[in-house]
């Protein structure tokens, strides 16, 4: 595990806090242990955690998310055999499952030189559906930490599929900041994905509903959710995300 010497010099250097950092550290540490295992073939790995460590985004994250079919047997296996690959390195890591109305959810648990609380992750596996457009790739980090696992994942155009539904259906700030990253970089608004992705919740495409979301979001709620898990130097554009988004999806969006 990392010093606690070096891991003040990074947070300073990345102007981020030293528990989003550290978190960040045991986040791609885990995931290299998890996707050695045969389960992790089955298992994809999406949502903004993803973004941030596949795809560049600024947005740290307190979460892993992930899509699977396999039975919660054989998750919960494959969840403690990774954590306990780890607890060399980790010393005094451990994960706990928790009840969860759809899907299954673990937690990690880490303790810390400079916290009373542990520094936790959640993990969240979806048993909806397998990805649609599924990817491998390893995580480029400049980070101390070993990462040279092939990490089965979701397709930025499947994140921004589900990030449409989540703001329709929930109120975080975070999925209108990986909305617009998601735009920032290109991504595809595909329609055809989206109307995939409802249909596995019989849910309807409704392009101007995910608008009126976004223009009636709280501009302070925004600005709470996502402040926190932005570099310093970052997060003087959460003042103008929303107005930015907007004009992304002008052109994106065919309402």
């Amino acid at each position: 595990m990392i010093d606690l010497t070096t891991l003040k010099e990074l947070s300073l250097k990345k102007q981020i806090d030293q528990t989003s950092l550290l978190r960040e550290i045991l986040q791609i540490a885990w995931l290299n242990q998890f996707y050695r295992l045969a389960a992790g073939r089955r298992v994809w790995f999406k949502g903004g955690t993803c973004l941030k460590l596949l795809y560049g985004s600024n947005r740290f994250s307190e979460d892993l998310d992930f899509n699977t079919l396999l039975p919660s047997g054989q998750i919960a296996a494959a969840v403690n055999l990774a954590t306990d690959k780890l607890q060399t390195d980790w010393p005094g890591l451990s994960v706990k499952p928790f009840k969860s109305i759809a899907g299954i959810t673990h937690k990690l648990y880490l303790p810390t030189e400079f916290s009373y609380q542990p520094l936790t992750v959640k993990l969240d596996f979806s048993l909806r559906e397998k990805a649609l457009l599924p990817e491998k790739q390893v995580i480029s980090t400049d980070l101390p930490v070993l990462s040279v696992t092939l990490i089965n994942h979701f397709n930025p155009r499947e994140i921004l599929a589900e990030k449409y539904r989540a703001i329709l259906k929930r109120k975080k700030g975070r999925d209108i900041y990986d909305l617009w990253f998601l735009l920032n970089r290109q991504v595809p608004f595909d329609e055809n994905l989206i109307r995939k992705k409802l249909l596995l919740y019989q849910e309807k495409y409704q392009p101007k509903e995910l608008i009126k979301k976004i223009i009636d979001f709280e501009e302070q709620i925004l600005i709470k959710d996502v402040n926190q898990f932005l570099p310093k130097t970052d997060r003087q554009i959460l003042s103008k995300l929303k107005s930015l988004l907007l004009q992304k999806l002008k052109y994106a969006v065919k309402a």
